[in-house]
């Protein structure tokens, strides 16, 4: 074995009680950010997601959250980086097929997967997350989503359940930190009416948020137009991406975005400089009023 493979194993296995300054291994350094590919979103976490993290996206049915978890995957392709993809509710073909609408370049996209999800079951999950760290070394790992994780012949009740789903989030967590990746995981939310998502709001929560580094929802605008003379409610094309829980910092950063050809494009607010051009642009505007119209005076 090459000896620096050596000391490495050898680090991580050394277990003795020492100062704490001793035990870290970058002297009290946060460990290396890996940008996710959006400001607004990589600020609030200092940077961006870290190995070891799992994080969770939810969010009602159809409101954008695959859509999210691949615009990211091909950031951190774009960015030199490799995931695995396990995708469970979209057969392969019209997954890559997605991938190939937003338009990148879908030859050499760095994401990989399983040829075929044979199995939920967690072992094989894990197997196949370290199969791809050493054919490819695939740091991100996308999860699409709990529910298939779940043996559901086994479960007999609502408890069973939260029991069965905070084991799956606690093995994920571990594995994360054995094996320095970031997972990044599906849940869904119970139906919610007349009130913004809460974190209690997870299926079977409390085991999904307490483990979680990094909850984010992702919610649909929505508007109410008249329909034969009945107001109904109908989902825009704009949306947000909203922290529940950032372990990090604690910072509950939105991101309002809408979806062009399947990509995400954000609309950030005014940065200080474009609100102070703003500022000049409408005082000339004024400006020239006065003089089409006549002094205030």
């Amino acid at each position: 074995m090459d000896n620096s493979m050596q000391q490495l194993k050898d680090a991580l296995s050394d277990d003795a009680v020492v100062q704490i300054k001793e035990a870290t291994l970058r002297g009290g350094e946060y460990t290396q950010p890996y940008p996710i590919g959006y400001d607004i979103l990589d600020n609030a976490i200092k940077g961006g997601v870290r190995e070891g993290d799992l994080i969770i996206g939810t969010g009602l049915s159809g409101s954008g959250k695959t859509t999210f978890f691949q615009n990211i995957s091909v950031n951190l392709s774009n960015m030199g980086h490799k995931s695995i993809f396990f995708s469970y509710e979209l057969l392969i073909d019209n997954f890559y097929a997605k991938i190939k609408e937003m338009g990148c370049d879908s030859e050499n996209l760095k994401l990989y997967t399983p040829k075929q999800m044979t199995s939920g079951n967690l072992e094989w999950i894990q197997a196949k997350i370290k199969e791809g760290l050493e054919k490819y070394n695939t740091k991100f790992v996308f999860i699409d989503h709990i529910d298939f994780l779940t043996p559901k012949n086994k479960i007999k009740s609502s408890e069973q359940k939260r029991m069965v789903i905070r084991d799956i989030c606690m093995e994920l967590k571990t594995l994360a930190i054995k094996l320095k990746v970031i997972i990044f995981l599906i849940s869904h939310v119970k139906k919610v009416f007349g009130r913004a998502i809460e974190m209690q709001d997870l299926t079977e929560s409390s085991g999904i948020y307490q483990l979680a580094d990094i909850v984010f929802v992702v919610e649909r605008y929505v508007e109410t137009v008249d329909i034969g003379g009945k107001k109904t409610e109908v989902k825009t094309k704009d949306s947000s991406i909203r922290f529940l829980k950032n372990r990090i910092t604690g910072e509950e950063t939105k991101m309002d975005f809408h979806l062009e050809d399947g990509i995400i494009i954000p609309d950030y607010p005014f940065t200080p400089k474009e609100k102070e051009l703003e500022i000049i642009v409408e005082e000339e505007e004024k400006k020239n009023d006065v003089g089409l119209f006549g002094d205030k005076s």
